[in-house]
């Protein structure tokens, strides 16, 4: 299999870095849709705040937990429009998990804000600003013990994208936010 390395730190030789073939050729075979981010598109601010091991682009871990490898992946998203004249033709960053990516075929999810979050002004649950850049990154993390997509805001606040077996999709939160570990990793008798 051969894999695709974009946008991440040139000095690190890191598997997660890589995009899978089979991403990477979907990406490509939906350029009507998304485009590949580019590592010069995020700020220099996000930098001190990524670990060894990051890439500021990608993850990899059972998001879902079903016990298959999920990947997750920044991309712009051409099919998304909000009604600002600043953001005329303005391809947000999203948030794009493949689920099961090694093993089935590939539909992805988009991640847009949910529950709390779901009438902010713009749905992407990537910070961003136009002309600045994308000042937010992704990683894996545990989170009452269960395996998130990490989003941190450098010198903001850090996000959590959980999956959620009830509404079978992804869910957006602050990791200030509460009731977080019932939400997150529910009891059998809340599920």
């Amino acid at each position: 299999m051969s894999l695709l390395t974009v946008g991440c730190n040139q000095n690190k030789e890191n598997e997660i870095c890589r995009i899978p073939v089979n991403i990477e050729n979907y990406i490509i075979d939906h350029t009507n849709k998304f485009k590949f981010i580019d590592a010069d598109e995020f700020t220099t601010a996000t930098l001190p705040f990524v670990e060894k091991n990051d890439c500021v682009m990608s993850a990899i871990g059972d998001f879902d937990r079903n016990g298959m490898e999920d990947f997750a992946l920044i991309v712009r998203y051409q099919g998304y429009r909000i009604n600002n004249e600043a953001y005329i033709n303005y391809d947000f960053p999203f948030l794009m998990i493949f689920n099961n990516y090694k093993v089935s075929s590939l539909s992805p999810h988009l991640v847009h804000k949910t529950d709390d979050y779901v009438d902010e002004y713009n749905s992407t649950v990537i910070y961003h600003q136009q002309e600045e850049g994308i000042w937010a990154f992704i990683r894996s993390g545990i989170v009452c013990n269960k395996e998130v997509v990490e989003i941190p805001i450098p010198e903001k606040s850090t996000f959590y994208v959980y999956w959620n077996r009830e509404t079978q999709k992804y869910h957006y939160i602050n990791h200030l936010d509460e009731n977080l570990c019932e939400r997150i990793a529910p009891t059998k008798a809340q599920n």
